[in-house]
C-alpha cells in the first residue's frame, strides 16, 4: 500500500495499513455495491471513506474521524470525511481521484487461497491445541 497521497488543498496525507479487516470490507463490499448502480455522489463518498480508514492519525497534523466498525455504516463516515477534507479547502475532485486506494486497501485483505493454506496448518477437531 502507498504511504501517502496528496490532496490538492490539503496536502499530503500520510496512509497506514488499518487495523480493522471488517472496516477494508465494509468499504469494499459497498464499492462494489456502487459501482453496480450507485451514484456518484455515494461512490464519491466512498472514496473518501477509504482516506479516512487508510488515514495515518499518528503521522498526520490533522485529525478526522475514525470510523465506527461496530455501526459498519461506511457511506455515512465517508460523508464525514468529505466534510471533513473540503471544510479543510479539499478539492473535490482531488479527492475522487484517489479511487485507486479503495483497491489498494482490497489488496490487504486475506484471499481464498491464503485462508485455504493457513487452514490447513490447524489441528485436527478433536486435536489439542
Amino acid at each position: 500500500m502507498r504511504d501517502s497521497i496528496n490532496i490538492q488543498g490539503v496536502g499530503e496525507v500520510f496512509l497506514t495499513k488499518p487495523r480493522s479487516f471488517a472496516a477494508i470490507s465494509d468499504l469494499n463490499v459497498d464499492w462494489w455495491a456502487a459501482q453496480q448502480g450507485g451514484t456518484h455522489s455515494k461512490l464519491s463518498r466512498l472514496v473518501a471513506a477509504a482516506i479516512g480508514v487508510a488515514w495515518d492519525h499518528h503521522r498526520n497534523e490533522l485529525h478526522p474521524p475514525r470510523y465506527d466498525v461496530a455501526q459498519g455504516n461506511v457511506t455515512a463516515f465517508g460523508g464525514e470525511m468529505l466534510d471533513f477534507l473540503l471544510k479543510r479547502g479539499a478539492v473535490p475532485a482531488s479527492i475522487y481521484e484517489k479511487r485507486e486506494l479503495v483497491n489498494d486497501l482490497w489488496d490487504l485483505l486475506p484471499k481464498e487461497a491464503e485462508v485455504a493454506a493457513a487452514a490447513e496448518s490447524f489441528p485436527e477437531e478433536d486435536g489439542v491445541a
